[in-house]
């Protein structure tokens, strides 16, 4: 491993293509003055360590706080809302599956990957596969589907999220509350008022439409809410 080689690599793809955003801490100077932006890498994790939200800045006290994916997203398209706006990233499909990764050294040499690959695509550069045990490397977060997720594919969705508009929307606790509630009065009285036979199979089939209209509701609408209290915990509790 030789980090003399890669730094001196990076400032001449900084320096050839005068198109690059860099994120972590503020870039060393030959990056400084040939990138376009830069932004922070730190984003919020949830109490599983799985990178849930979308933040556009760490806070709104400046313009020297916002992230790299909310700085390269900006540089691309406009973004539509402002920066203290809650979003949630909007995972495009399991680890690995989603983007196209290619090894380093194929990028630095024209022999293996032809430089028109690269053209009117966006590229973003970090580690890919992290070493050791599962999940062990900072470079890894857990994915919501399961599994582990590299730290660049997730500022990847990030930024095409923003690009494209597609970041989800948490419906507001309150909502989310009322409906719990009438649930559970929806259920109760459908097993009140027929059979223990009948009354099972119409709320296995509401419970299935909740579901099913949930998961519509998060692809077409880009909302979501914690459907998982009602159809895997409050309806099983009522039998």
């Amino acid at each position: 491993y030789d980090a003399t080689a890669e730094t001196g690599a990076c400032e001449s793809g900084s320096r050839d293509t005068g198109e690059v955003t860099t994120g972590g801490a503020l870039p060393f100077p030959l990056l400084r003055s040939n990138n376009v932006a830069w932004g922070y890498l730190d984003v919020k994790r949830d109490g599983d360590g799985t990178i849930r939200r979308l933040p556009g800045a760490l806070s709104t006290e400046g313009p020297t706080n916002f992230t790299a994916s909310w700085t390269a997203a900006a540089l691309l398209a406009k973004v539509q809302g402002g920066v203290e706006l809650e979003r949630w990233l909007n995972y495009y499909g399991p680890p690995t599956q989603v983007f196209e990764a290619r090894p380093y050294l194929d990028a630095l040499d024209p022999e293996r990957l032809a430089d028109s690959f690269f053209s009117n695509k966006l590229v973003f550069v970090g580690a890919y596969k992290s070493g050791g045990a599962v999940g062990e490397s900072k470079e890894e977060v857990p994915h919501p589907a399961g599994g582990f997720v590299a730290g660049v594919e997730v500022q990847a969705t990030a930024v095409l999220n923003l690009i494209h508009k597609q970041w989800l929307i948490r419906i507001s606790v309150p909502w989310q509350s009322m409906f719990v509630v009438v649930w559970g009065f929806l259920v109760s009285a459908i097993l009140a008022k027929f059979q223990s036979g009948r009354a099972g199979w119409i709320v296995c089939a509401a419970t299935l439409l909740l579901f099913v209209g949930s998961l519509a509701l998060q692809l077409f609408r880009q909302k979501w809410w914690n459907w998982a209290v009602p159809v895997l915990i409050e309806t099983p509790l009522v039998f």
